[in-house]
């Protein structure tokens, strides 16, 4: 009587179809459900806000389309081994985008997406286990379509008269900070802020067109408590556009005003770049 004897690697493979199965079924039962519109959580908060602001108040050239065209790619494909892996939108967080604007009575954002899940074309095997490639798909071509809307904005302009930058930090942040969205029992991690401008300051209380107070004035000076900020948890990165009729003022003392005052305020710089 010959006793066939069965393969360990031949159970081993049996055991990782089930496994892909039963990971299958749970994910088409449950992905996909409890999310809005945006592709966000409907009963809690996203795990993690980053917020782009993009100051279009002059066109931009196609230096700065360029630059921010890797901007947005970075936002939305993680980096292995880099130092700019923070930038990444992971799936359960939201991506905002406001338009800076001097009006500040009506600041709404122009777009909002929450990453549904990792882009299926990254896919290892794991995911399979935890994730219906699929409907996984349907998501992300959602969530791609709302990311052209960024990319539509680049080609637009919109002149004011001023560039608050500040007291519209001042709007925006409130709406994003931790102690804000954040709850006892899960904190959020801590917002990005990605400021995309000129970074010339132009209001009645502070103008960068003349002589301005350093960072450190601001919060002592009771005239300029208006546009002082609470960036306490908040990380910021700063992208200062290069104009060619600001060259006088975007100064390297200028450039580096900046990071004194995201200091100064309580916040965290992760990275500052001009292009």
């Amino acid at each position: 009587m010959t006793v066939e004897i069965e393969r360990p690697m031949f159970k081993l493979e049996k055991l990782w179809k089930i496994l892909v199965v039963v990971g299958v079924a749970f994910s088409l039962c449950g992905f996909g459900r409890g999310l809005d519109e945006n592709l966000c959580p409907v009963k809690k908060q996203p795990e993690r806000y980053t917020v782009l602001i993009l100051d279009l108040s002059d066109p931009l050239t196609p230096k700065h389309k360029s630059e921010l065209g890797r901007v947005i790619r970075d936002l939305i494909e993680p980096k292995e081994n880099s130092d700019v892996s923070y930038f990444y939108v992971a799936p359960g967080e939201a991506l905002v985008v406001y338009q800076l604007t001097n009006n500040l009575e009506s600041v709404d954002q122009i777009v909002k997406v929450c990453s549904p899940c990792k882009n299926p074309k990254r896919w290892t095997w794991k995911d399979d286990l935890v994730q219906g490639r699929a409907i996984c798909r349907q998501q992300w071509k959602r969530f791609e379509r709302k990311l052209d809307d960024i990319y539509k904005l680049l080609d637009e302009s919109n002149p004011q008269s001023s560039s608050p930058i500040l007291e519209f930090l001042g709007v925006i942040l409130p709406r994003y900070a931790p102690s804000g969205i954040g709850n006892l029992n899960k904190p959020v991690k801590r917002t990005h802020i990605i400021l995309v401008s000129d970074l010339l300051q132009h209001s009645r209380q502070l103008s960068h067109y003349g002589s301005y107070p350093s960072p450190k004035e601001i919060t002592t000076t009771p005239g300029l408590r208006a546009v002082a900020l609470d960036l306490t948890g908040v990380d910021f990165s700063l992208f200062r556009l290069e104009r060619f009729t600001g060259g006088r003022r975007q100064t390297k003392e200028h450039y580096y005003w900046w990071t004194e005052l995201i200091k100064e305020f309580g916040g965290r710089l992760r990275l500052q770049d001009a292009f």
